[in-house]
């Protein structure tokens, strides 16, 4: 403090990234631990059995030591060697990237035929595309032969050519829209919900994320699973018990919400703990916004991938893909503040051949 210059906590530093840490606090003659990531607590106001002045001289081992069974170390310390197949999968949609037109709805089905999944027909020829006029006009930004490896992707259909791209080469083909847009929220026909979805798809992107990942877990394990819910491919862990607001407030976090998801503002803790417990893991999303059409109702209506990875030094990182553009998960969480993400988990995969 600056008032009487008494401590008011020690806080330690034990990887490459700075908004990950452990802080000591003194409360009279006890001790205090908290584990702190990215504005969040994991652990919070643990007592520890060591006088704060002792702290001081304390080494990692010291620490770890006095706090392994009171904190989860298991949330935050990395292991290094396992995101190798996530980093490949990112190398290769990276490579593919400035192929991709988006299309708000347009997706291809099973058979690579282009489908529009606002209207459940096949999309008409592209050969008047305005992109692709721009392009055949302008030779010295694409040449005519790159054209026919042009693809046409909205943000579901931009998931399930990602996801495709593990299904297809064990299965011989892509997964069906029919199947991918199976509903798999119930509401009550006479609740506001359940009135208004008589009318609107509110939870299109997130049945389309949950059901690709069924399909990917499905075909991974080689099981008759029966439906999503029995799959594991919901996330649904609560790894911290409260957040630290910009004025230093402490607030319930509040974890996840069924058929809601995380808000985005927990997004960068989370993937950190996914990162860590769940290595060689990503992640689909649904993203859900209030309706810009029906005021007072939200929408699941984007879909975006994430690849949570620590590079060779320890440094935290995920990539996110939305809509066939790639994005930090800082700018994701700017571009849609306000918003809730549902997640599904697939394992990544070295056989990775997205058409």
């Amino acid at each position: 403090k600056k008032s009487d210059s008494e401590p008011v906590r020690i806080e330690f530093r034990f990887t490459n990234n700075p908004d990950v840490y452990m802080q000591f606090r003194p409360n009279g003659n006890k001790t205090y631990v908290d584990l702190i990531a990215y504005g969040s607590y994991i652990s919070r106001s643990v007592p520890v059995m060591a006088p704060f002045e002792n702290i001081y001289a304390y080494s990692f081992q010291d620490f770890y030591n006095l706090t392994k069974n009171a904190i989860s170390w298991a949330s935050v310390l990395p292991h290094l060697e396992q995101y190798d197949d996530v980093k490949r999968m990112i190398g290769t949609i990276r490579q593919k990237i400035p192929y991709i037109d988006f299309s708000k709805f347009s997706a291809y089905n099973e058979d690579g035929v282009l489908y529009s999944i606002q209207t459940g027909k096949v999309e008409e020829s592209t050969e008047k595309d305005p992109v692709l006029e721009a392009y055949r006009k302008n030779k010295t930004v694409t040449q005519e032969s790159d054209l026919e490896e042009r693809i046409r992707l909205g943000s579901p259909g931009f998931v399930k050519w990602v996801v495709d791209g593990i299904i297809s080469p064990v299965t011989g083909e892509g997964t069906s829209i029919s199947e991918l847009l199976e509903p798999t929220v119930q509401f009550n026909n006479l609740s506001k919900k359940g009135v208004k979805s008589q009318f609107w798809n509110l939870t299109l992107n997130l049945d389309w994320v949950r059901n690709l990942a069924f399909k990917a877990m499905a075909v991974r394990s080689g099981l008759h699973l029966k439906n999503y819910k029995n799959a594991g491919i919901d996330v649904t862990i609560t790894p911290f018990s409260a957040d630290i607001m910009p004025n230093g407030s402490v607030i319930k976090n509040p974890g996840y919400m069924s058929d809601i998801g995380y808000s985005v503002t927990n997004l960068r803790g989370l993937f950190y703990v996914l990162g860590v417990t769940e290595p060689g893991w990503f992640y689909i999303g649904a993203v859900r916004h209030t309706s810009s059409d029906n005021v007072g109702e939200s929408v699941f209506d984007e879909s975006a991938v994430f690849f949570p990875f620590f590079d060779s030094n320890g440094l935290f990182g995920c990539t996110v893909f939305e809509s066939g553009i790639e994005m930090s998960l800082d700018d994701f969480i700017a571009r849609n503040a306000g918003s809730y993400v549902h997640l599904e988990r697939i394992k990544a995969s070295e056989v990775f051949f997205p058409r």
